[in-house]
């Protein structure tokens, strides 16, 4: 029987993972690379999911570190915003504590109840269930939210001469075409902060009254 450790979306997952910490080591000197690298962590991060179907390998474990993946890649990448573009820091800084509290409650709230966070019932608010529930919608806003933070790192460094020329037409556009799904991005992560915790507030108040009876 082989180890849940060695499934092949977890390997995938570990492969990611290393991919995205080497990245983060070109972020000041090379965007180039660092774009590259970056990008195939993120079609990684498509990939495991592909995998975990495919071969019925879907697992608790599995789950945690592609949720650890996503919230490592976003964060480091805010963070590096933030250094660069220090006017904007605060800002930054919300959107990165919003980024890390809204998926953690959500992983806590799905574990009280013993389900995927991505299990949305039909009484979930209708935003939860278009992004979780719509076939691709959930990777499709995911990619152009990472899309619309990356560009804004690129856009940097275009200033510095330090990206390919002829890119950066296609940087701008993706920075503002793509704003709308960024904002649409962070009202689904407050929706979700306070639904979920709505349903955490639920469950203690059904045990505490299950414990009274």
């Amino acid at each position: 029987m082989v180890s849940v450790a060695l499934f092949l979306p977890n390997i995938i997952g570990y492969i990611r993972a290393i991919t995205g910490i080497i990245s983060f080591l070109f972020v000041d000197t090379n965007p180039n690379v660092f774009c590259c690298l970056y990008f195939f962590s993120y079609i990684l991060d498509a990939m495991d999911g592909v995998a975990a179907r495919r071969f019925n390998q879907c697992s608790h474990f599995g789950a945690v570190l592609d949720m650890i993946c996503d919230r490592f890649c976003t964060c480091s990448l805010y963070l590096a915003l933030a250094c660069i573009y220090p006017e904007y820091k605060y800002f930054i800084i919300v959107m990165l504590i919003l980024e890390i509290t809204s998926h953690w409650i959500q992983m806590f709230s799905a574990t009280l109840v013993g389900k995927s966070h991505k299990a949305i019932d039909e009484e979930r608010p209708w935003i939860l269930r278009f992004y979780y529930v719509v076939p691709y919608s959930l990777f499709v806003v995911c990619l152009l939210n990472e899309t619309w933070i990356f560009s804004n790192y690129m856009l940097y460094f275009a200033g510095k001469g330090m990206i390919p020329e002829f890119t950066i037409p296609i940087w701008k556009f993706f920075n503002i075409a793509f704003l709308p799904v960024f904002a649409f991005k962070q009202i689904v992560s407050l929706v979700a902060l306070f639904d979920s915790s709505k349903s955490i507030i639920q469950f203690d108040e059904e045990e505490r009254a299950a414990k009274k009876d």
